[in-house]
C-alpha cells in the first residue's frame, strides 16, 4: 500500500488532529496493511513528510484496541499533550479547547511516539524522547520521558478521568524538568534574567472542562533546586562605590543606575518548596548573605497567564 499527497493538510484536518504547527510538504508513505483471519489488523508504513522521516507500526483488533509505535521528526510537547487529552477538532489547540472523553473513533490501547526532538518551549528541547498515550474506558494518560542537552532526565505525566459531570475531567500529573535559567528565563528582548542550573519537581491536580479552566483552580506542591544561581544586572559593589561619593539627589540617582547597569548578584546554591493554590505557583523565598548585602528573592507564577513575577529585596551593608 502507498499514499502520496502534495498537500497533506486536508487529510490531517479531516482526521481532526490538534496541532499548533500543521506540517507542510509532500507526504509519502509506503508499507503493508493486512487482516489475517481471527487476528488484529496489522499495519506498517514508512516514509516522509517534507524532509522528515516518519513511520508507523501497529495493530488494531476488532474491539478497537490499538497497539502502535510512531516515529517522527521534531515535535512540540504541547501537541502530544493535546493529541492525548483534548478533543480532536482539527484546530490549533488553545486553553479553551475541551478535554476529550477518550481517543478519537472510540479507540483504546496504547501508542508510543518517538520523535527525534521534542520542543518543550521555543528555547528548550529534549532528546532521547519517548512518549506514551494510553486509553482505557473513560481514562486517558500521557507520559513523556526524555533528557536535556546535559543528559538530565525530564518527565511529564498527566492523567485525565471523569469528574462525575458531563464534560468535566479530573486532571492530575507530575512534571520533572531540568532548569537552565540562562536559556529558559529571558526578557522579551531576549536578555537573560538569571543563570543557574538545577531541577523542578511538581505534582498537581485540578478539574475542569478545558486546560484554561483547570489551570485557574490548579493545586499542587513540589520542590526546586538550583546550583550557581545568579540574578543578572544587579551590581551591589558598583552601587556602594557610587553611593559613597554621592553628595546630592543626582548622585544617588547615578548610584541606583550603577546598581542596575551590569554585573550579577550571586546567590549560590538554592533549594526550597513550591506550592500551587488556585493556579498560582509560589516558590519559597531564596535568602543569601554576603559581605555587601542581604538578599531575599521571591517568585510567583500565574500558570493560566504564563507569567512569572520575581521580586528582590536587598539590604545593603
Amino acid at each position: 500500500a502507498n499514499l502520496r499527497a502534495t498537500n497533506p493538510l486536508p487529510l490531517l484536518t479531516a482526521l481532526g488532529l490538534p496541532s499548533s504547527v500543521m506540517p507542510a510538504g509532500v507526504l509519502v508513505l509506503d508499507g503493508t496493511l493486512a487482516k489475517p483471519r481471527d487476528e488484529p489488523l496489522k499495519a506498517a508504513f514508512a516514509g516522509r513528510l517534507g524532509q522528515t522521516d516518519i513511520g508507523f507500526d501497529g495493530t488494531l483488533d476488532d474491539t478497537g484496541k490499538i497497539a502502535a509505535n510512531v516515529s517522527a521528526g521534531s515535535l512540540f510537547a504541547r501537541d502530544i499533550l493535546a493529541a492525548a487529552l483534548m478533543e480532536w477538532n482539527g484546530q490549533q489547540p488553545s486553553p479553551e479547547t475541551p478535554f476529550a472523553a477518550g481517543l478519537p473513533f472510540g479507540l483504546t490501547g496504547e501508542v508510543w511516539i518517538t520523535p527525534k526532538e521534542l520542543k518543550v518551549s521555543d528555547i528548550y528541547s529534549a532528546k532521547n524522547v519517548q512518549a506514551a498515550i494510553s486509553a482505557t474506558e473513560g481514562e486517558l494518560r500521557v507520559a513523556i520521558f526524555g533528557k536535556d542537552d546535559e543528559g538530565r532526565d525530564a518527565l511529564i505525566e498527566i492523567a485525565s478521568k471523569p469528574d462525575g459531570e458531563a464534560g468535566r475531567r479530573v486532571i492530575d500529573g507530575k512534571i520533572v524538568l531540568p532548569v537552565e535559567l540562562a536559556r529558559q528565563l529571558r526578557l522579551e528582548t531576549g536578555e537573560a534574567v538569571a543563570s543557574g542550573s538545577g531541577v523542578i519537581d511538581v505534582s498537581f491536580k485540578g478539574s475542569g472542562r478545558s486546560p484554561g479552566g483547570t489551570l485557574t483552580g490548579l493545586s499542587g506542591s513540589g520542590s526546586y533546586r538550583i546550583e550557581g544561581l545568579e540574578v543578572a544586572r544587579i551590581d551591589v559593589p558598583a552601587f556602594k562605590r557610587a553611593a559613597a561619593s554621592a553628595s546630592d539627589g543626582e548622585g544617588l540617582t547615578a548610584a541606583f543606575e550603577a546598581l542596575r547597569a551590569g554585573g550579577a548578584l550571586a546567590l549560590g546554591d538554592a533549594s526550597g518548596s513550591i506550592t500551587i493554590v488556585n493556579g498560582v505557583a509560589a516558590l519559597s523565598p531564596i535568602r543569601n548573605s554576603t559581605a555587601d548585602a542581604d538578599a531575599r528573592v521571591t517568585s510567583i507564577a500565574e500558570l493560566g497567564q504564563g507569567t512569572i513575577d520575581t521580586s528582590i529585596i536587598l539590604t545593603i551593608r
